[in-house]
């Protein structure tokens, strides 16, 4: 898989799982560079192993009442890798960025409220 970017493209990359849920991104472009990606700290993303394992028959439930409708995916996530080792993001350093579509604002893991805005 090769991903283009404005002037190099990546021809290699490796994800790493840094727990709590943090993800570090390494990355080797066509002329030898090799970069590391700034933390990605995911909020609840709707994958196979929440859905099955943290959810359940909740799942519907916990959609329906989420700040934005619906859960993250791996693309909300992939988005913000992608933006962060892009030339655009030349001048971020040292920042954890939270996914989470607004949830970590308003709701609690205990208590599921619907505190969606009509």
């Amino acid at each position: 898989m090769v991903y283009t970017t404005r002037s190099w493209q990546i021809i290699d990359y490796e994800l790493f799982e840094v727990p709590p849920r943090w993800l570090f991104l390494r990355l080797e472009t066509d002329d030898g560079l090799v970069g590391w990606g700034e933390p990605v700290v995911e909020g609840r993303a709707k994958t196979v192993r929440t859905a099955a394992e943290e959810l359940g028959d909740d799942y519907e439930y916990t959609e329906s009442i989420h700040p934005i409708g619906r859960l993250g995916t791996p693309a909300d996530v992939a988005g913000l890798a992608a933006f962060l080792v892009s030339d655009d993001a030349t001048f971020v350093t040292g920042e954890s960025i939270l996914i989470d579509g607004g949830r970590s604002q308003v709701m609690q893991d205990d208590v599921y409220l619907d505190y969606r805005r009509e």
